[in-house]
């Protein structure tokens, strides 16, 4: 892939992060919120491991990638998750 296929790439994936972001919000209005837990625990002190890439036009941070790799902060490890209502 030459660089300016891979900087339209990644401006692409980035664009389409922020298209995301922006129709998870406004899906908040017909979807119930839900909640990631433990699912050794059922903690939500929860985190994944994710890459985010700043968006200058809209000046936050994008999530461009999450990965599978969970970590409960209650239990103290690598857990899964679950998705439970809110």
């Amino acid at each position: 892939m030459s660089l300016e296929n891979s900087s339209v790439s990644e401006s692409l994936a980035a664009e389409t992060e922020i298209f995301r972001v922006r129709l998870a919000r406004m899906m908040k209005l017909v979807r119930p919120p839900v909640e990631h837990a433990c699912i050794h625990c059922g903690s939500i002190a929860v985190t994944r491991d994710a890459w985010a890439e700043w968006h200058v036009g809209d000046q936050v941070w994008a999530l461009a990638e999450t990965f599978d790799f969970a970590f409960c902060h209650e239990c103290h490890r690598e857990t899964k998750l679950v998705e439970r209502p809110a």
